[in-house]
């Protein structure tokens, strides 16, 4: 988007008329209200990251009595998947990808879990979009305790609620996130209710 970013403190969801879209070119998007959030690098566990090529997000949010959908924009100037280097399996590069976390049950008052993968006595639940296969998985994690690596605990992907899909065009990506509002992993998910705040990291 063109202009100075709309910085805000909350995404906002929109009703909308018709079924919620897994769409990212979705006319719809373009008349719902823009949320910009900065990005900071990975600094905590190495490797580092602390200048980040993306330093920020543009989302939009949509929903109906049963679904939401949040779109995420951002701007890259190389679009990049893994391909392991001459002679070995290791990635010279990790996929493009972005990712929502949630706390996996609403905390008491203002309590939120750690905007890093959560933390020992507060989990998270994370989508991840992946930009080489379009496609939304779901992990839940505790914690990035150095001394015990990283808790990440992947979902079965029968139990996968997120779908979506992205595109990359002009240095841009567009992807999006949807979901019912209420799943049946009540332990690994968290339940949506419209017109209540959730926090959110990107």
């Amino acid at each position: 988007y063109p202009g100075a970013p709309d910085w805000k403190v909350a995404v906002i969801a929109k009703p909308v008329e018709g079924e919620v879209t897994d769409d990212p070119d979705d006319p719809r998007w373009e008349g719902l209200e823009r949320h910009s959030f900065p990005l900071v690098g990975q600094v905590t566990i190495d490797p580092r990251m602390f200048t980040p090529t993306v330093d920020m997000v543009t989302v939009k949010a949509m929903y109906d009595q049963k679904e939401f959908a949040v779109l995420v924009i951002w701007d890259d100037p190389t679009k990049s998947v893994a391909t392991p280097a001459a002679g070995e399996t290791v990635p010279e590069i990790f996929d493009d990808a972005v990712a929502l976390q949630f706390p996996t049950k609403m905390l008491e008052g203002t309590k939120k879990p750690y905007f890093i993968m959560g933390d020992i006595n507060n989990p998270v639940y994370v989508a991840r979009w992946n930009g080489r296969t379009n496609s939304i998985d779901e992990f839940n994690a505790n914690g990035t305790e150095v001394r015990v690596g990283l808790r990440i605990k992947p979902q079965p992907e029968a139990s996968w609620q997120f779908k979506g899909k992205g595109t990359y065009k002009n240095g841009q990506y567009r992807a999006v996130f949807k979901r019912a509002l209420v799943t049946e992993d009540k332990e690994t998910d968290l339940q949506i209710e419209p017109g209540k705040f959730y926090p959110m990291a990107f």
